[in-house]
């Protein structure tokens, strides 16, 4: 059963920007990342805290995480962002093949 999501402000998500509690925002959604989480990240928890408190979507999409990646973020998921469109309220973190179609993610080169 999902858990029920909250919109959740800027200046909200800033205040969750240490190691023990860790929230960013990828792509209008909210994730809290318990410290397992980040201690048993491939990249490492520094490569997560020096974002913690931040819209990361540039920095997520700029690795090129797995769909498998993408949907044990979406476990996270605790909210979405202030003034995020109605989709957010319900919608998982987006699989490599649905941002290869709005030209998504950046880099490239």
């Amino acid at each position: 059963e999902a858990k029920a999501r909250r919109e959740i402000s800027l200046a909200e998500l800033g205040k969750h920007n240490k190691e023990d509690d860790c929230w960013l925002c990828f792509h209008d959604l909210i994730v809290a990342l318990p410290k397992d989480f980040l201690e048993e990240h491939p990249g490492g928890p520094d490569v997560i805290t020096c974002l913690a408190g931040k819209d990361a979507t540039s920095d997520y999409e700029d690795i090129a995480h797995s769909d498998s990646a993408r949907e044990w973020t979406s476990k996270y998921i605790i909210g979405y962002k202030e003034g995020a469109d109605e989709e957010a309220k319900t919608k998982m973190m987006p699989k490599n093949s649905e941002l290869s179609d709005r030209g998504g993610g950046g880099g490239g080169l």
